[in-house]
């Protein structure tokens, strides 16, 4: 395995903003267009501030960033912290917005190479390297708005600009005023000494920062001034008519602005700068407030929203069958590589990535995986809740110790008070009804890291490994909730009194078994609604549902669907009035049960810890295999607190 390497740069998404330092299109010692494409898929359609200082690389990797930026759907801003020379500045063009730092540089050349062979090669490279420069200074030309033979002549003499130029040149929008102390150096290194107009005060400062020495011979030049551009561009005119490729571009960014056409059509009849049409536009934008950014604005990030969360979110996505390549979604690798960059280790494939993300960092991979598994286990969890948990309501419980339900030392029912007579004191203490005490359930799940590298193989194992933790909750929680109904061969869980749910003193449960029908109902219901407290309290509990087995599905059914009777005895008394609850994993096939709204009345409770109606789901590497363990764990428990609100009959 090769061992984890520091990134001298690269393409870091921290909080909204994307780094990208070093060498364009070198994914060890600078950044590259597939990590960029994937930060931005990563960080969403928001809008984004690339922070760029670089000044060497691969144009058409710079060509292809230029592209990525253009096609975000957020608003681009590029800020040129310290240096945008050859591809870093062609990258750049891609933004809505581009920025000059205090100090910083943008230079643009002609591009050059290296060719070996004959006569012929040569030519055949010249020719190639002519159809990038005009492909180039296109690109150039539509962001500056300058003729593209322009551009060229500026590219042909290895144009250098400070913030000022490039903004009256139309290569930048606007320059920050600052301390050029405290602007970062430039990220070109020996490369500096390769160009053939490199300013001398910038090779100097590349000298003070701990820089390469500066080349004997650039020292010796003749009457070379000592200024930030060699040679100075030509200054803007003042004014200057908008020309069909200004006009193109004031369009675009009005329709970007949401600001209406007629109010551009005005500006370009008055004969407006393309740089004095962007302002004009921008300050009319701003003047209508936040609501009209560039397109559709997202929601702003709760407080503390990190990268973490985002990844979550993306690889929730994915797990919900999202396409990667056409929105946020991010696959188990993508995020692997994507918290390695976080923690500047550089991978050298998806196996090596995971391994690192999950063995060498700082714990944020597993924290990402138990995230987005246990939404997508929360998310299957609620559409496949066990029927019989609709006749239970939820207690809060924070902790594992035993508890009960408050009780009172009489009745609670106001009574006359005669003049200077003594009010009835009743007291509030624990003497009710035990509540569900939380016991902790789990399972252990591996996946293996050559199958979680595999994205396509990893999508299955993650829909099977989602599925099988829910199929093994939902168990789980149906046990839980039969077990107090079904204990002591049927006649419930102990109460407190030592009788169980359904007995005859509590006049709950049928004296003999009947069959599911209008009588036996209607003597349920009977006995229902005359039920009364420990206190002797009526209680008034109205039927709501009726809980059966499979068996007895279609005669409740037929007991609770609304039909127009023949005559006036045929009136089905239960139409439309109660809802049916169909237990599959209740084992007597002929016993069925009246239940109260839960609720409204206390009966059958179950419980979580803290509120966690999912499993939690924890991660960590394997250590005796490699693969990835995955860890259910789910604290709940399920009884009865109340008995009167539940009725049975045995049937027959």
């Amino acid at each position: 395995m090769n061992a984890p390497r520091m990134r001298a740069g690269g393409e870091l998404l921290i909080h909204g903003e994307l780094v990208l330092m070093g060498a364009v299109g070198d994914p060890f010692d600078g950044f590259d267009a597939m990590g960029t494409r994937r930060a931005l898929a990563i960080h969403g359609n928001g809008d984004v501030t690339v922070r760029l200082n670089s000044g060497r690389g691969d144009p058409f990797e710079g060509a292809a960033i230029m592209a990525a930026l253009q096609e975000h759907p957020g608003r681009v801003s590029v800020r040129v912290e310290g240096l945008a020379a050859s591809a870093a500045s062609l990258l750049a063009m891609g933004a809505d917005e581009i920025v000059m730092g205090p100090a910083a540089l943008l230079m643009i050349h002609d591009p050059s190479a290296i060719t070996l062979g004959p006569a012929d090669a040569h030519r055949r490279t010249a020719e190639t390297l002519d159809k990038l420069a005009d492909t180039y200074a296109t690109a150039y030309a539509r962001r500056s708005g300058l003729d593209p033979a322009r551009v060229r002549e500026l590219m042909a003499a290895e144009t250098w600009m400070d913030g000022a130029e490039a903004v009256a040149l139309g290569f930048a929008d606007r320059a920050d005023d600052g301390d050029p102390a405290d602007a970062p150096a430039p990220a070109a290194g020996r490369m500096l000494q390769q160009f053939r107009h490199t300013p001398p005060a910038l090779l100097a400062r590349q000298e003070r920062v701990g820089g390469p020495p500066v080349a004997a011979d650039r020292t010796k030049e003749a009457n070379v001034p000592d200024t930030i551009t060699q040679p100075a561009p030509p200054a803007a005119p003042a004014v200057q008519p908008a020309e069909p490729d200004h006009a193109a571009q004031l369009r675009k960014m009005g329709a970007k602005l949401e600001i209406p056409g007629e109010r551009v059509e005005q500006l370009l009849a008055a004969g407006v700068t393309l740089e004095a049409g962007r302002e004009a536009l921008m300050d009319e934008w701003a003047a209508r407030g936040d609501q009209h950014e560039y397109g559709a604005r997202p929601a702003e990030p709760r407080p503390g929203f990190d990268m973490r969360d985002r990844l979550i979110a993306g690889m929730a996505a994915w797990l919900k069958g999202e396409d990667p390549r056409a929105g946020a979604a991010i696959t188990p690798t993508m995020a692997a590589f994507e918290v390695c960059r976080m923690n500047r280790l550089r991978a050298w494939d998806g196996a090596e990535a995971v391994r690192m993300a999950a063995s060498h960092t700082s714990g944020d991979f597993p924290l990402i995986l138990e995230g987005a598994v246990g939404n997508d286990v929360a998310r299957r969890l609620e559409q496949r809740l066990p029927d019989l948990a609709r006749a239970s309501h939820e207690v809060a419980r924070n902790d594992y110790r035993a508890a009960n339900l408050l009780g009172l030392s009489a009745s609670a029912a106001p009574e006359a008070v005669s003049e200077g007579g003594e009010i009835k004191h009743v007291s509030i203490d624990e003497t009710g009804e035990a509540l569900p005490q939380l016991e902790d359930y789990a399972s252990l799940f591996a996946i293996s890291e050559k199958a979680l590298v595999n994205d396509s193989t990893s999508a299955g194992l993650f829909d099977q490994l989602g599925a099988k933790m829910v199929e093994g909750a939902v168990e789980r929680l149906r046990a839980e909730l039969i077990r107090p109904l079904e204990a002591n061969s049927g006649a419930g869980q102990t109460m407190r009194d030592g009788n169980p749910v359904f007995d005859a003193s509590r006049g709950n449960v049928a004296a003999s078994g009947a069959a599911l029908s209008v009588t036996s109902l209607s003597n349920a219901r009977l006995a229902m609604r005359t039920q009364k407290g420990p206190k002797g309290e009526l209680l008034a509990i109205e039927p709501w549902a009726l809980v059966v087995p499979p068996a007895l599905e279609t005669v409740a059914q037929q007991l609770v669907t609304e039909i127009t009777p023949a005559t006036a005895d045929g009136v089905n008394p239960f139409a439309g009035r109660l809802q049916v609850i169909v237990e599959p994993g209740l084992a007597d096939p002929d016993a069925w049960y009246l239940v109260a709204d839960p609720s409204r009345f206390d009966g059958l409770a179950h419980a979580f810890l803290d509120g966690q109606r999912a499993p939690r789901i924890e991660t960590k590497a394997g250590w005796n295999r490699l693969a990835l363990e995955f860890r259910l764990v789910w604290p709940l428990a399920a009884c009865f607190v109340a008995t009167a609100s539940w009725y049975r009959n045995a049937g027959a």
